[in-house]
């Protein structure tokens, strides 16, 4: 007793010694160099912000508004800035006076209840107090233990008074009224107040910990309560778990008082909702698979150390509180571009470093066998998501960011491996679905990747797991989603009747040289018959095939003039006047069809008649040069006015080049193309490079020519194969196909499989 009573007056003694009036400054001077670089982060963090918002706004209002606040907010930092240190400094001069009620307003704070009472108030004002209301209870809980002590240390300098949280000067609920009063004046809209107040939440109070960590250190080194004991007594188990906000709230070297256990507030419920899923009925097989070996590895375990002590299991709420210390680490390190690729094996043992750094005890732990198997096969998932080649690489590390928001899911509602419609499995499916036939060049202004980026960062940042939360998101998304599809689906109508119209004509010429060259070949007539045949009168025979058909009495009527050419051309053919003029009126209604002017017109049906007569006014060959069709190319040669036609003909008549060496195989591959669905997406390798590859959805089969018609997650035309060069890429792994089946399927699928393969 008397060692007791001698330690407790050397104590009083040295707080005697000093002046507490000095150390108030010093604890302001303190507190305000940590506070300065992050109020200067959070409005650069706010500016982009708005920028962003007012980008993505829907409508002109919007965007002015957006611009407008952050004009003001820009011009006002400076006057912003001194408001909030102003405010702080206030309370400390009123903490100096034992005058502990900082702000005058209707809102009064209760520290019991942690809440606001609040007067009648209009919308727009509840909105704020609830979220400053929020953002303390967040703080106080995330950082429960610095606030304790800061709070008993607060108390003997305020000569023994008994202090309620709110009278702490350096506590979250004077730093967000200080805040709140310093951009008050400024009147912003609600929704810009929201975000502003969010912003502040994540680079200003998310980052109080080592803070407070710095003035309990100093007032420590000063012989205010210089040892503090932290015990809180907790019934925590795996299966009465609450996660934490999501603030980094690591323990504190000197930060608790004696035997007291403070009571701390649980107000909000973070935790996930285990009865999340809808249908706990439709049960993954795979999954079930994957949990009976996971059982027997464990019975094998056990079988095999049946001598071995009994070790304390890590309870889960110590897991869930270490990962959002690493949630909120990997989120601010995305916020400054600073983040890097982990992965699942290095995730997992930073968890357990963080468990060891939160409680030193937890070292002579372990992590219950059903959570271990829960951890290391959500590790399984995102290591197969990593290596999915179904999924664009850049996909993948957006992807893989969600595994700690996942690993917190799955460690407290099993159902999302086990349940088919869990809505977090549901998210996660549809993002790779809809990201299989996605590039980086075809996504216009990254929209697609910043919306997947969005919502990996609103899951990072949220702290319930909810239906609600996640139903949200995939509405949102499908939204998006279907709004995208719809601009694809345009230009790939477009892409197909472009295509279709190419067929179309491609059709036409191949039936009209074909025809030519039928009625053609060795007949015997003057070269401008044949040139006439071949040229113009071939385009007016291909257009009337594509406005009417071949069988249409249009089309015949056009055939009939080859016909009455080449008879006209025999000079042993007896024909009056009358068939001359029937011919050129003919000829004269093609041409029209085919644009030539009026002069022209009868420019050519004056050449035409001209020749017919001259043949039939002579008894043999004069002027009129008669050559076999066969000797056509020859002088086409030597005639370079008609050398086009020519080889127009010749490139009708040839074989398609793409088929040129290509045999026709009837195997397994050239089978899997014909039961292709439209819809399916292909890779095909870029030609002369076996690393850079090329992503098309087929979208379309030739009715005419059986092609197969790839395009872009745009609609654009990527290619056009027909089914034997499809067939020769499967087999030369020129051209993969793309696997569209949900992404969770596959890779319980492929871990059940794998983990079979070593039970073997």
């Amino acid at each position: 007793m008397i060692e007791k009573k001698d330690k407790i007056i050397n104590f009083e003694n040295k707080l005697k010694s000093n002046n507490i009036g000095d150390l108030l400054p010093v604890i302001f001077s303190q507190f305000s160099k940590d506070m300065k670089p992050l109020i200067v982060t959070f409005f650069e963090q706010l500016d982009d912000s708005l920028f962003d918002h007012a980008e993505k706004a829907d409508n002109n209002n919007q965007q002015s508004l957006y611009f407008e606040s952050m004009r003001m907010i820009r011009k006002s930092r400076k006057t912003i800035f001194l408001e909030f240190f102003k405010g702080i400094k206030n309370t400390f001069k009123l903490y100096k006076k034992g005058e502990y009620e900082y702000f005058n307003s209707d809102e009064k704070y209760d520290s019991q209840t942690k809440s606001l009472k609040l007067s009648l108030v209009d919308e727009k004002e509840l909105d704020e107090s609830l979220a400053k209301t929020n953002l303390i209870n967040k703080s106080e809980m995330a950082f429960h233990e610095n606030i304790f002590a800061l709070l008993k240390r607060f108390s003997v300098l305020a000569s023994g008074t008994k202090l309620k949280s709110n009278h702490n000067p350096i506590g979250p609920y004077v730093i967000v009224n200080s805040f709140a009063h310093s951009i008050k004046k400024f009147e912003l809209d609600v929704n810009i107040n929201l975000i502003v107040y969010k912003l502040f939440e994540r680079n200003v109070m998310s980052q109080l910990n080592n803070i407070y960590n710095n003035i309990n250190d100093f007032l420590a080194r000063q012989g205010i309560i210089p040892e503090i004991q932290y015990n809180i007594n907790s019934n925590a188990s795996g299966n009465s778990a609450t996660s934490t906000s999501g603030f980094n709230s690591q323990t504190t070297k000197a930060n608790g008082l004696g035997s007291e256990q403070p009571v701390l507030q649980n107000e909000t419920n973070n935790s996930y909702n285990p009865g999340i899923s809808t249908n706990q009925n439709i049960s993954d097989e795979n999954y079930q698979l994957i949990s009976n070996l996971f059982k027997q590895n464990e019975t094998t375990e056990i079988t095999q150390n049946t001598a071995a002590v009994p070790i304390a299991n890590i309870d889960l709420n110590s897991m869930l509180n270490a990962l959002s210390i690493l949630q909120t680490d990997l989120l601010n390190k995305a916020k400054l571009k600073d983040s890097e690729s982990k992965s699942p094996t290095e995730i997992k043992q930073e968890l357990l470093e963080q468990l060891h750094s939160l409680d030193e005890k937890s070292k002579e732990k372990v992590v219950h066998k059903k959570d271990e198997d829960t951890i290391d096969l959500v590790g399984m998932l995102f290591q197969f998501i990593v290596d999915d080649r179904d999924l664009p690489a850049e996909i993948q590390v957006i992807l893989a960011r969600l595994q700690i928001p996942y690993l917190k899911i799955a460690l407290e509602d099993k159902n999302l491996f086990a349940d088919k419609t869990h809505p977090a499995r549901v998210l996660l499916d549809k993002l790779s679905l809809a990201s299989v036939g996605w590039t980086k060049e075809t996504d216009v202004r990254n929209k697609f990747s910043n919306k997947l980026t969005e919502i990996t960062h609103h899951i990072f940042d949220s702290e319930s797991y909810t239906k609600e939360f996640f139903d949200k998101i995939i509405n949102d998304f499908d939204k998006f989603n279907a709004k995208q599809k719809k601009k694809s689906e345009v230009l790939q109508k477009r892409t197909q009747e472009k295509t279709l119209g190419q067929d179309k004509i491609q059709q036409a010429k191949e039936y009209t040289a074909k025809l030519l060259i039928s009625k053609m070949t060795n007949k015997h007539m003057p070269i401008l018959v044949r040139d006439i045949l071949l040229g113009e009168w071939s385009n007016v025979l291909v257009l009337t095939f594509l406005r009417h058909n071949k069988d249409s009495a249009e089309f015949t009527k056009k055939v009939s003039f080859v016909d009455k050419a080449i008879q006209l051309c025999n000079p042993n053919e007896s024909i009056t006047t009358e068939d001359v003029s029937n011919l050129s009126n003919l000829y004269e209604s093609g041409l029209k069809l085919v644009a030539f002017n009026a002069k022209e017109l009868i420019d050519k049906q004056h050449q035409l008649v001209e020749c017919i007569n001259e043949i039939h006014k002579l008894e043999s060959e004069s002027s009129v040069e008669i050559i076999p069709l066969e000797d056509v190319l020859k002088l086409s040669e030597i005639r370079n006015e008609k050398h086009d036609i020519v080889d127009y003909i010749e490139e009708i008549i040839e074989p398609t080049q793409e088929d040129e060496g290509i045999q026709a195989v009837e195997d397994d591959y050239s089978q899997i193309i014909k039961d292709l669905k439209v819809g399916t997406w292909l890779e095909f390798s870029k030609e002369d490079s076996d690393t850079v590859m090329i992503r098309a959805k087929l979208s379309w089969i030739s009715p005419i020519t059986g092609k197969y018609l790839f395009v872009n997650s745009r609609g654009l035309k990527i290619t056009d194969k027909t089914i034997n060069s499809l067939a020769k890429g499967l087999r030369e792994k020129n051209i993969r196909i793309l696997q569209q089946v949900a992404l969770f399927d596959r890779a319980l699928s492929a871990i059940a499989t794998k983990m079979q393969n070593k039970e073997d």
